[in-house]
């Protein structure tokens, strides 16, 4: 019938089948007759017949037949061998392109009418799929340029080895309407109080309470998911985007991956900043020396890191918060976040401290941590698995406490860091009087005989008459001690500073 000129769909309706039966029909009749006769004497199976279907060269099957030895001559392995150098229209780089948009430019696809769908078909137009492929992605790269991205890359096949060279920085959600803020607020604290209730309440049901717990926490979950993730200007002007085609065939676009050229100019760019923001003005001029300054907070440092080896709660969340800052790089310029923890092998230099009741602590502490140890690092480690919770987290303290930084010297102001430093003090509830007091041989010989007088003043001990300021500047110094002592004053670097209300006018000053 076809020979005579019928169609397909005269044949199938002729023999009431569908077009696709025919067409199948016809693809095994095109099959080598060599193939043909040792099917009918049931040496070939029909699945194996219908795979030789994927071409119509005789010459082409008869070889592979021939080739294969007897354990692999299945169906799989002659369409492999029959599509070897063809791309299956499941390969994810033919789902981005679609096969009607291969089709439309006049690919060609070669299927197998032995197969459902997508399974059978193939494209044997490889150079053309690449064309399509490059304008799609490069479509969307104009695209994502646009969006003030510093700049933008093509890969349309890549894999976590090429995208570890990045720091991934993630969006962050938008912030909530007021209405729904307050709302969120008012389910968190419902259920606070269905916590307390169930804690508390011997006679209460626990499992209404837990119903209604879910269903308040349902109803927050929906709120929140409303915030849409998104990435600000100055975020964007550092960072990229990767474009790659995705493992389903999906464009997928991978933003916020910062180089690590990038990374080092946000960290200088940081320090600078952090450098200017510490610039002592001329209406403010630093009353003490670099040197002084330097050693003074280095036992500031030594106090705070002697407090937090004894605080393993506020240790922990010292230590993640400074894991965070530097996994979710927010230490860098476009968030402006610096700790003062700093979570590497090294640890700032507390030999300034002296014999101080903090330097005398640690060294206790780190003597008795030590003569607890094996001696070989992989004893080590199975020491700290055999350990419990409690032995864990006195420990963490303590290598927490130590790589603690709230130093101030001549060339590195690190501003942020230090306020970091006194607000990881606040939490402490620490007092600085309990671990230095100013005398004559650490601050008032160290300073002029001018500050020495301020500090009296300062400390409402100030001198009732001019001769004090007539007296030798180390007689003046032990009489300041004298004068002082018991009064709690402090020189400036030691004190504890109201961390918060400092970076509220950090941060009113940058928004002006």
């Amino acid at each position: 019938m076809i020979q005579s000129g019928h169609c397909v769909a005269e044949i199938a309706a002729r023999f009431g089948v569908t077009e696709a039966v025919v067409n199948r029909r016809l693809a095994l009749a095109r099959v080598s007759p060599v193939l043909l006769e040792l099917y009918r004497a049931n040496e070939i199976d029909l699945d194996v017949l219908q795979a030789f279907t994927l071409t119509d060269n005789h010459a082409t099957q008869e070889q592979i037949w021939n080739d294969l030895q007897e354990w692999d001559r299945n169906p799989e392995a002659i369409r492999h061998l029959l599509s070897n150098e063809d791309i299956p229209a499941t390969d994810k780089r033919a789902k981005f392109v679609g096969l009607p948009a291969y089709e439309a430019a006049g690919g060609v696809v070669k299927r197998d009418l032995f197969s459902e769908d997508e399974e059978g078909a193939y494209i044997i137009d490889a150079p053309l799929l690449t064309r399509l492929i490059d304008a799609k992605l490069q479509t969307l790269a104009t695209q994502a340029n646009a969006d003030g991205w510093k700049w933008v890359e093509v890969q349309p096949q890549t894999d976590h080895q090429a995208l570890g060279k990045f720091r991934r920085i993630r969006a962050t959600p938008s912030p909530l309407p007021p209405e729904d803020a307050t709302r969120v607020e008012e389910l968190e604290q419902k259920l606070t109080e269905i916590g307390d209730q169930m804690e508390n309440d011997p006679d209460a049901d626990c499992d209404a309470l837990d119903e209604q717990a879910e269903e308040i926490q349902t109803q927050i979950a929906a709120i929140q998911e409303q915030q849409v993730p998104s990435f600000p200007a100055d975020t964007k002007a550092s960072c990229g985007v990767v474009i790659t085609i995705g493992h389903n065939g999906e464009a997928q676009l991978i933003y916020g991956l910062l180089r690590k050229e990038d990374a080092a100019q946000l960290a200088a760019d940081r320090t600078d900043e952090d450098a200017h923001a510490a610039e002592p003005t001329t209406e403010h001029p630093q009353p003490y020396s670099a040197v002084l300054v330097e050693t003074l907070t280095v036992v500031k440092t030594a106090a705070i890191a002697a407090e937090l080896s004894q605080q393993p709660i506020i240790a922990l969340a010292a230590a993640v918060h400074a894991l965070v800052l530097s996994q979710f790089g927010l230490d860098l310029k476009l968030y402006g976040t610096r700790g003062s923890i700093q979570i590497c092998t090294t640890q700032p230099n507390l030999s300034e401290a002296g014999t101080s009741k903090a330097a005398q602590s640690l060294e206790e502490q780190r003597n008795a941590w030590f003569a607890r140890f094996p001696k070989t690092p992989h004893a080590l480690f199975t020491w700290c698995l055999a350990q419990d919770q409690q032995t864990l987290l006195a420990l963490l303290a303590f290598c927490t406490a130590l790589s603690l930084n709230a130093v101030k010297t001549k060339n590195d102001s690190g501003a942020s860091r230090l306020q970091h430093a006194d607000a990881l003090a606040t939490a402490l509830n620490m007092d600085m009087r309990n671990w230095f007091t100013p005398t004559a041989e650490n601050f008032f010989s160290k300073v002029s005989k001018t500050r020495i007088l301020e500090a009296m003043t300062d400390a409402g001990k100030a001198p009732n008459s001019n001769a004090p300021a007539l007296l030798k500047k180390s007689a003046l110094a032990e009489l300041a001690e004298k004068a002082i002592a018991g009064t709690g004053w402090l020189p400036e670097p030691v004190r504890i500073q109201d961390a918060v209300k400092e970076a509220e006018e950090t941060e009113e000053l940058s928004a002006n």
